[in-house]
């Protein structure tokens, strides 16, 4: 799990989101007037502090389409009821190897299923 600092914070997506460590509330990347803001998970713009700017940041991953997942060089992973957690849910790996294994294990309607109804990550 790679923590990130502010400025990394920063140069991320606008709707990315946050959890910042040891806080509870999660904090997003938002289009502000003069650039990028960060607004706490109730909408209330986030003020810089030097507890702030020292902070650490653990990204909430989004899922995406599996043609996405397709179209990309970064790696995957999936989340799915046939999949198995310990590997596959957990670590991000390259797209041909989640591919092969599934192909490995999967009868061709158990494939289709983790195709179709499975939540995609990208690292």
């Amino acid at each position: 799990m790679k923590l990130y600092t502010i400025q990394e914070v920063f140069e991320e997506a606008i709707g990315t989101e946050f959890e910042v460590v040891g806080n509870m509330k999660t904090i997003k990347v938002a289009d502000g007037v003069q650039g990028r803001i960060l607004c706490w998970s109730n909408g209330e713009k986030a003020l810089l502090s030097e507890v702030t700017i020292a902070a650490k940041f653990i990204k909430i991953p989004k899922p995406v389409s599996f043609m996405d997942v397709v179209n990309s060089d970064k790696k995957c992973r999936i989340e799915h009821e046939l999949v198995d957690n310990e590997i596959y849910e957990k670590e991000y790996h390259d797209f041909r190897e989640v591919i092969r294994v599934m192909t490995t294990w999967y009868s061709t309607k158990e494939l289709k299923q983790v195709i179709r109804e499975g939540k995609w990550y990208l690292e």
